[in-house]
């Protein structure tokens, strides 16, 4: 029977199961393990803790172990537990963390495309998708290089009351984290969030790109911001990259044809499936929401 791997003495992060991460050495790289990942992902792929300890040939208690972030699986189990939870591995683990969300701020970078955010894409206007991204991540800081028309487009009240907050000086561009939008596209997965959060961790330039290569988000870590209005093309040559994980798309929104093909996806999935896919009220209400259950717990 496999076995599972107790960390040597950690610090657990927060009260609670979803924020434990176990924190180790192995080989000189310090690796994390955030056990609510587990735990999500265990609950949406349909297993208990018993039936998925019994696909793995372990114990339960096992499994309770993991997602309260007291040890880790072994090495020999990652294979089998990130296929039985469709997930890939690098997802369950993560590089050293640099810092929290908050100390990320967005940028929008739409001078080379002209984007009209105001347009209808079935039933919700452009600039919807585009944010959704940013606020997936709880950013709500965002700076915009762009097109004078764009200013107006994301000025609307309802993008106030969500919390952004836009700025159009591109000399004003923050000595922070940026989450960076290249191009205008959609991207859609149920571990969209997952892979953003893994490529702010590590500390290093990320490209997070689709298999045709085009970046349509490039994660920039505090110390190099300031290259990327002297030096992008810099900055794409020293990013990692990360390709986007299985069942995850992402669809350019450059061209009317490119729009009506999202809008046909949109269309599909939300009648099919009764969910709404990147509604920006909809995400601010589930983080909400999500943020008070929360709080009553640790109060």
């Amino acid at each position: 029977m496999a076995t599972t791997s107790v960390a040597p003495p950690h610090k657990a992060v927060g009260r609670f199961a979803d924020h434990l991460v176990t924190d180790f050495d192995k080989g000189g790289l310090s690796l994390k393990i955030d056990g609510n990942i587990i735990a999500e992902l265990r609950r949406e792929a349909g297993y208990t803790q018993k039936t998925l300890a019994d696909a793995l040939n372990i114990t339960d208690k096992a499994i309770s172990k993991w997602e309260r972030g007291l040890s880790l699986p072994d090495v020999a189990l990652l294979p089998k537990l990130s296929a039985i939870l469709d997930t890939d591995m690098e997802l369950l683990f993560q590089e050293e963390n640099v810092g929290s969300q908050k100390e990320w701020a967005g940028l929008i970078d739409l001078r080379e495309y002209a984007v009209d955010l105001a347009r209808i894409v079935y039933d919700k206007p452009m600039v919807y998708f585009v944010l959704s991204h940013f606020l997936l991540m709880d950013i709500h800081e965002i700076y915009v290089l762009g097109q004078r028309e764009t200013q107006s487009w994301l000025e609307w009240d309802c993008l106030k009351e969500i919390g952004f907050h836009f700025h159009f000086n591109p000399h004003e561009l923050p000595k922070q984290s940026l989450m960076i939008m290249q191009r205008p596209c959609f991207l859609f997965g149920s571990d969209l969030t997952r892979r953003c959060q893994s490529a702010m961790s590590t500390g290093k330039i990320i490209r997070l790109c689709p298999k045709w290569d085009l970046t349509p988000f490039l994660f920039c870590p505090a110390e190099y911001t300031f290259m990327y209005l002297k030096n992008p093309a810099y900055l794409q040559k020293k990013a990692a990259i990360r390709t986007l994980g299985r069942g995850m798309i992402c669809l350019p929104i450059n061209t009317p044809d490119q729009i009506n093909d999202v809008a046909s996806f949109v269309r599909i999935y939300q009648t099919n499936t009764g969910l709404l896919v990147e509604d920006i009220r909809d995400i601010a209400e589930r983080r909400k929401s999500k943020q008070i259950n929360k709080d009553c717990e640790e109060s």
